[in-house]
């Protein structure tokens, strides 16, 4: 089944601008966009003012975004059209300028044309930026706050493939070098199960989140499960990427009566 043109994660975005008592709220604050090549949205980014007492005006732009290391959600912001994976070029909206009523809302309507060349995924942001005013209390010190929702454009045909390599024990811990070998980020929701001989789960859990761009590695570690009892297991990593598509990593391994962890048999 085909996914949704557009799909919208409501995530409830604030900004507080304390000379003017203002608070400036974008509904979405993450557009997630799944488009074939070729394709053009439409759509619109409702903007609301919180506040009861001030007006408040605001610039509208476009920069790009990619996540950096340590990939845990951080990101680095770039001039429209610098990152690799843009899509500056793609994209119109209106106004680019405006101001805000008190208790009042906004629409900036966007549209987004996908070339028909283009595959995987492409990333930006909306920004709304206020500036002005003196910090309290210091003279002449201007005051620019921001906000933005963050653009996921990622095409039909778009590849989410990866692959661990470099599997290793120390400190009770599995670890591994997880490489995004696609062409969109990768957020996968990750969790292991670590099962004894008789096909029982001994042990799962959850592996931390990462935020890894594609051509880009990050390190990947979990429990080896330091209070079972000797013998022998097998680990399922499962990367669940969303709309259908994960990854497993299978395993084998040994505990000796030591405590030492040996891999036996890594699953093709």
């Amino acid at each position: 089944m085909r996914s949704p043109i557009w799909l919208l994660t409501f995530v409830f975005t604030v900004l507080f601008i304390s000379q003017a008592n203002a608070q400036v709220m974008i509904e979405q604050g993450k557009v997630v966009i799944r488009a074939n090549p070729g394709e053009t949205i439409v759509n619109t980014l409702p903007i609301h003012n919180t506040s009861e007492q001030s007006p408040i005006t605001l610039r509208v732009y476009w920069e790009d975004f990619m996540y950096i290391e340590p990939f845990n959600g951080d990101k680095e912001f770039m001039p429209a059209g610098t990152s690799d994976r843009s899509a500056s070029r793609w994209v119109n909206f209106s106004p680019q300028e405006f101001t805000l009523d008190p208790k009042g809302s906004k629409l900036i309507s966007y549209s987004i044309q996908v070339p028909q060349d283009a595959k995987g995924g492409y990333y930006g942001v909306l920004f709304l930026e206020e500036g002005g005013g003196d910090a309290q209390g210091s003279v002449g010190v201007s005051i620019v706050t921001r906000i933005g929702a963050l653009f996921f454009i990622e095409t039909t045909n778009s590849s989410r493939t990866c692959k661990i390599e470099n599997l290793a024990f120390s400190d009770q811990e599995f670890k591994g070098d997880f490489m995004n070998t696609g062409d969109a980020v990768l957020i996968p929701d990750s969790t292991y199960y670590i099962i004894d001989k008789d096909g029982l789960v001994a042990e799962r859990g959850e592996i931390a989140k990462f935020y890894l761009a594609p051509e880009k590695t990050t390190a990947v570690k979990f429990s080896a499960g330091d209070k079972l009892a000797v013998g022998s297991y097998t680990v399922v990593l499962t990367f669940d990427f969303g709309g259908g598509e994960s990854y497993t990593y299978e395993f084998d391994y040994t505990k000796a009566t030591d405590g030492s962890v040996k891999v036996t048999k890594i699953a093709a």
